[in-house]
This record gives structure tokens, C-alpha cells and sequence, in this order.
């Protein structure tokens, strides 16, 4: 893998997330590329191991940007995986409008980044880590890929499904809400909406320590600002995936929060009892929707490399199931 080493930002703004000894170990670890999509360029970092280690991509959700996830892609390095990271267009580093990309976009991105990570590592299999909204894009770019060994996603249903949005209550509210951002799309196709009001960042953001990342977040300026029209409208709009969850067979890990307000953990278990292949359920216990933490991620980043660490090395057509629910 063939990459600078100066961690992709000479900005010291990002530096105010992490402790000292991790921005060390980032910029020590760190990788950064770019690769083109649609003429959009993307900005990539691999937190690098070497050939031999395995491999997984981990981007981000629809809220923050690729190096804001680098305590959790820490994590990962340092139980020895090499960790491929990217902001999609619109976010971070990357170029294109500075008010996201479509749901079509971030799973053609997912796409291109599967084979351009195998090729780093003479083509062998990787894993596939989706978080908040962006588990739903992983999996529809990556199930039943024949260079994907496993899948760990935060999130997971169909586009279209109104559990998507599921803190916009009542439920009739949810198909308002979708009825009138599909006008919106035709009579105004320009339109953006405030990202911070678009969804209930204090929701999030709970915990004391969550809360100072936050307002953080407030002043970075590659924060995202606004979501385009499209972006909002495909959230509600029904998009079949390419392989229904009852035919995956690549082995898909579901982990959600006891005390997740965004997507309740039935979400995830809905979908869990519909997966065909290998798959766990993992419930963590009194925790909020994320965390910034370092004990949050390190809980985190072991549950995922725990079940990639079962499916590495397993073909994609093994049929029997796994735990079912796993409580932490």
C-alpha cells in the first residue's frame, strides 16, 4: 500500500478529539491516499498493518466525517487488522458538495473501496464494518461478495422501511415526513435541510463526555452543515436490496444499544430473524446509541473482531447459524 504518513490533516483541529499518546499513535499509523469517483475526489486512510494482516473497511455514518471514527479504527489496528477508512463525497476531506451524497453514491463508493482494499493486499477476502445509517449502504454493496468474509453492522433494514427514521414519532408522522420531502425533491430540487435539526444529534451525543466531543463537532469546519434533498428523500424511499436479507450467506453481525433512541434494538432483531447465513445479534447492555469513549470503543471493536476473527477464513456458502443473541 503506497501512501503518505502525514495522517491527512494539517489542521490540528482534529488533534482536540484524542489524547496526546493517540494522536501519536494515528499519525504513526496512518496512511492516506485518494482515489476518484465520478470525478469526485476521495480522501482514504489505512490504518496499516502490513499485507498479511487482514483487512476491513470501516468509513463512517451521515453525521460525522471518516477521522472522527479513529478512536474505534485504533481499536482495530491495534488488534492487528488493517483498517481501510474514507469520507464519502461531501464529507471530510473528500470533494464534491459540501451537503452529502445520495444513498445511491455511498453504495457505489462502497464498491469501488471492496476490490480497491483486496488489491492492497494481493487480493485476498476482506471484512466489512458499517456504522449508524451507513451498516444499511455496507450491506447492500457487500453481501454475498465473493471478497467479503464477513459483515458487522450497527443498523440494518431496507431503505424504504420507516423504521429508518424511527425517532420521528408518531408513525404517521414518519410517512408525512416522506410524503412531503418527496414534493419537495420535484418542486425544489436545490433544497437542503440543517443536518443538526435533521436528526436529534443530543441523541447521540448523551454522555458528559459525548457532550464535549460535541460541541467540538459544532466548530469543526469539515463538519457537515447541511443534507441535500436526495439524500433526505432516499432515506424514505423504497430501494429493494440487491441480495434480501433471507438469501445472504456471508456471515452479518448486528450489534445495537440497550438505550439506543434512534434505532431501538427490535430494529436490529427484526432483521437479524430474517438473515439467512451466519449471523449474532449483539445487545449492549445500559449503553446510549454510541459513545465517544475509549471504553465504549474498545467494547466495540472487540465484538467485531471477535466475529470476523470466527469467519475469516470460512467460505461465503456455510449455512449453519450462529448465537443468535449475545449479551455484553
Amino acid at each position: 500500500m503506497k501512501a503518505g504518513r502525514d495522517a491527512g490533516l494539517a489542521d490540528p483541529y482534529w488533534k482536540q478529539y484524542f489524547t496526546p499518546e493517540e494522536v501519536d499513535e494515528i499519525e504513526s499509523a496512518v496512511r492516506t491516499t485518494g482515489l476518484v469517483f465520478d470525478d469526485t475526489p476521495l480522501h482514504v486512510r489505512v490504518y496499516w498493518n502490513g499485507p498479511e494482516a487482514p483487512t476491513l473497511l470501516s468509513p463512517h455514518g451521515l453525521i460525522v466525517y471518516g477521522f472522527l471514527c479513529a478512536r474505534l479504527h485504533l481499536n482495530f489496528h491495534r488488534l492487528g487488522y488493517n483498517v481501510v477508512s474514507w469520507d464519502f463525497p461531501g464529507f471530510g476531506q473528500s470533494g464534491g458538495p459540501r451537503n452529502g451524497p445520495t444513498i445511491a453514491s455511498m453504495i457505489e463508493v462502497w464498491r469501488k473501496m471492496i476490490p480497491w482494499a483486496s488489491e492492497q493486499v494481493g487480493g485476498k477476502r476482506v471484512s466489512v464494518v458499517g456504522l449508524a445509517e451507513d451498516g444499511v449502504t455496507a450491506y447492500y454493496a457487500s453481501a454475498n461478495h465473493p471478497l467479503v468474509s464477513a459483515i458487522s453492522v450497527h443498523h440494518l433494514l431496507e431503505f424504504g422501511d420507516l423504521e429508518n427514521v424511527a425517532w420521528v414519532n408518531p408513525r404517521w408522522m414518519r410517512r408525512l415526513h416522506g410524503w412531503g420531502i418527496a414534493a419537495i425533491e420535484k418542486i425544489a430540487p436545490w433544497a437542503q435541510f440543517d443536518a443538526e435539526k435533521a436528526v436529534p444529534w443530543e441523541t447521540i451525543f448523551a454522555s458528559d463526555e459525548d457532550a464535549q466531543a460535541y460541541e467540538l463537532y459544532r466548530r469543526d469546519p469539515l463538519r457537515i452543515q447541511r443534507y441535500n434533498v436526495h439524500l433526505a428523500r432516499q432515506l424514505f424511499k423504497r430501494r429493494k436490496p440487491p441480495v434480501r436479507f433471507e438469501d445472504c450467506r456471508t456471515p452479518v453481525q448486528l450489534i445495537t444499544s440497550e438505550n439506543n433512541k434512534l434505532w431501538p434494538p427490535h430494529i436490529n432483531a427484526g432483521t437479524h430473524a430474517r438473515l439467512g447465513g451466519p449471523k449474532e445479534l449483539v445487545v449492549l447492555e445500559n449503553q446510549d446509541q454510541w459513545s465517544v469513549s475509549q471504553a465504549f470503543n474498545e467494547l466495540y471493536a472487540g465484538h467485531v473482531a471477535r466475529w470476523f476473527a470466527r469467519h475469516e477464513r470460512q467460505p461465503i456458502a456455510e449455512e449453519q447459524e450462529v448465537g443468535a443473541l449475545d449479551a455484553t
